[in-house]
């Protein structure tokens, strides 16, 4: 996922299907004939009928076998299909598309071991589509915009159980803190299709939401100063601690350097973004083990969004991704949705 392709909104909408540690970006516009072939007989995980303890099996390997990984830039996501029988076992892990979303040996081999161990009933023989990162957190649910709005959405951004999924959120209204809330929508008419207007309860002030962290808990929350190189630019320069480190955005890459260490964070979505509208939303201690997290954002007409968690780190990692979204511009004609 640190590598989407932008969808284009004229051919094909991008869809955000979440269960836990999965999310699939479709993008069927841009396919290609054998991906397309692969698509069309596969499964996607979130779409399966399983116990909620199934699913989360596969989502904890997943996210295991991330970390004991080796990360190397451009290839970090995890795009595989699985065959499985009818009684439940997974015969076979295979890539979805090694030629152009490869996965590592090691990677393979982590969730061939882990595959044993599972057990996905459904009655009958199955292609699933296994995807990460780990939590979907749609930009627009994330906080107001400097002018206080109300957040919009298209419909098919949003999960179909994101109204009551156990939401997190860190709080600016007073002390920075970590809350939970209940998130809630009502039907509005986007330019071009159905919409949502989200809203919130138990926050006032939300700077971003987030769900699925095990160490979540109502608490006060440490927040790093951020600064910016020039007045029109996005914050890039994040002090925590008595440490500073910086984002650094070399062509289509984005790096995390300080603490004499240079991280690569992820490949931006398309070359219209630049360094001009990547930067940082937020930087402090999310997750609560005293390290430093951080919310990066690209920005055009369309947001994409990366919540790092030091708690997520891979070998010789501060940090690592734990949830990515992409959400498209939804402008509210004032006439609600029939």
């Amino acid at each position: 996922m640190p590598s989407p392709d932008k969808p284009a909104r004229e051919m094909t909408r991008g869809r955000l299907i979440v269960v836990s540690a999965a999310i699939v970006v479709a993008t069927a516009a841009s396919a290609s004939p054998a991906q397309a072939a692969r698509e069309a007989r596969c499964v996607s995980l979130p779409d399966l009928p399983l116990l909620p303890t199934s699913a989360q099996q596969v989502d904890e390997a997943v996210q295991l076998c991330e970390r004991e990984s080796s990360m190397t830039p451009g290839a970090d996501r995890v795009h595989v299909r699985l065959t499985i029988e009818a009684t439940g076992h997974v015969r076979r892990v295979m890539p979805f598309d090694q030629k152009d979303e490869p996965v590592s040996a090691s990677m393979l081999r982590c969730l061939r071991a882990s595959s044993a161990r599972w057990s996905l009933y459904t009655g009958e023989n199955r292609c699933v589509e296994v995807a990460s990162v780990s939590e979907s957190i749609p930009r627009d649910v994330l906080g107001t915009d400097e002018k206080g709005s109300p957040l919009l959405h298209y419909e098919d951004e949003l999960s179909s159980d994101f109204a009551t999924a156990g939401w997190w959120a860190v709080c600016g209204d007073g002390d920075m803190s970590l809350r939970p809330v209940t998130v809630s929508a009502i039907h509005i008419k986007c330019e071009d299709d159905g919409g949502r207007e989200i809203r919130l309860a138990g926050c006032a002030a939300p700077v971003f939401l987030l769900k699925g962290v095990p160490t979540l808990e109502a608490r006060a929350v440490p927040s790093a100063a951020l600064s910016r190189a020039a007045q029109d630019m996005p914050p890039t320069t994040i002090s925590f601690r008595g440490e500073t480190r910086r984002l650094e955005v070399k062509g289509r890459d984005v790096w995390l350097v300080g603490r004499g260490a240079r991280q690569w964070l992820l490949r931006l979505p398309s070359d219209d973004f630049s360094a001009r509208n990547v930067g940082v939303r937020w930087a402090g201690d999310v997750d609560g083990d005293g390290k430093l997290d951080v919310l990066v954002e690209a920005q055009d007409e369309d947001s994409f969004d990366y919540l790092y968690l030091s708690s997520f780190a891979r070998r010789g990692e501060s940090l690592h991704v734990a949830a990515a979204s992409w959400a498209a511009s939804c402008h509210d004609t004032g006439a609600p949705e029939n």
